[in-house]
C-alpha cells in the first residue's frame, strides 16, 4: 500500500474512532495515540514534509536562535507563521486561536519536537534567559511589533501614537506525546491556564491550516520552478494533507 493511501485510511479509521468513542476515555486516547505516534514516526521526520513547509518563508533568524515574531493588534499577540532551517534544525512556527506552536525537526537524528510558546512581556519571567530548545543548542526569542498611546502630560494636548518593534522574554515548553493525547490537557503556555481539554484539537488544526497554506501556496509553482523540487515538495504536502 502507498503511504498515502496508508495515510488516508489510518485518517479514515480515526474520524470514525473520535466519533464512536466521545464517552469513552481510555478508547479516545488509543485513537490519538495511533494519530499521532504515525504523525510524529513516519511523516513528519521526513526532511520533504519541512521543505515543503518552507515555501510559507523566512525572516532572519540567526546561526542558533529563533525568532517568534508576533503583532500587538487588538485581542491580543498575533504570530507570524513561518519556517525554513537554521542550524541542524528546520522548524515550523504557527498559531491557532491564541496558542502558538514551534514544530521542531533535528535534521541529525530525525527527530521531531513540539513547543508551545508565548508573546510578548509576562512579569513573572522577564528577568530569566531566553529559553533553550531542540538538544539546548537553539535559542528562542521573542520579538514583538505594535503601538501605544503617550500622553504629554498637558490635557489639552492629543495622546501621541508610538510604534515599537521589540525584542522581549518569552516562556516556552516543551509538549511531550503524553500530554498531547490526554484529553485533559490544556492549551496555552502554562498548565494550569486556558483551555482544559482542547490541546490535541488545536494542534491538529493549527498544523492542518498551516499545512494547507503551504499548499495553496505551492499550487500554483507547479510548472514553474524545477519539476523535480516542486514535484518532491508537493508529494510531501499531499503526503501530510491526507492525514489531516
Amino acid at each position: 500500500m502507498m503511504l498515502t493511501e496508508k495515510v488516508i485510511e489510518l485518517a479514515k479509521e480515526y474520524e470514525l474512532t473520535l466519533k464512536a468513542s466521545a464517552e469513552d476515555p481510555a478508547t479516545l486516547i488509543g485513537a490519538r495515540k495511533q494519530y499521532i505516534d504515525f504523525l510524529f514516526d513516519e511523516i513528519l521526520p521526513k526532511k520533504e514534509i519541512f521543505d515543503s513547509f518552507s515555501i510559507m518563508g523566512a525572516s532572519d533568524h540567526g546561526e542558533k536562535r529563533i525568532v517568534l515574531r508576533y503583532e500587538d493588534r487588538p485581542g491580543g499577540f498575533f504570530l507570524q507563521s513561518e519556517s525554513g532551517t537554521v542550524s541542524h534544525y528546520q522548524f515550523a512556527i504557527f498559531q491557532y486561536n491564541h496558542s502558538n506552536y514551534v514544530l521542531l525537526r533535528d535534521d541529525t537524528a530525525s527527530k521531531i519536537q513540539l513547543y508551545v510558546a508565548s508573546g510578548g512581556i509576562d512579569p513573572q519571567i522577564k528577568d530569566e534567559p531566553n529559553p533553550r530548545i531542540g538538544t539546548g543548542d537553539l535559542e528562542l526569542l521573542c520579538r514583538v511589533k505594535g503601538a501605544h498611546y503617550e500622553s504629554s502630560g498637558d490635557p489639552k494636548a492629543p495622546t501621541k501614537r508610538v510604534n515599537y518593534d521589540d525584542f522581549t522574554k518569552m516562556f516556552v515548553r516543551e509538549i511531550t506525546r503524553k500530554e498531547l493525547i490526554d484529553p485533559q490537557s490544556c492549551t496555552g503556555y502554562y498548565k494550569f491556564d486556558w483551555t482544559i481539554g482542547g490541546l490535541f484539537d488545536e494542534f491538529y488544526w493549527g498544523l492542518s491550516t498551516f499545512a494547507h497554506k503551504c499548499h495553496k501556496k505551492l499550487e500554483p509553482l507547479k510548472g514553474k520552478m524545477d519539476p523535480q523540487d516542486i514535484n518532491k515538495a508537493y508529494q510531501a504536502l499531499q503526503t501530510l494533507a491526507g492525514r489531516l
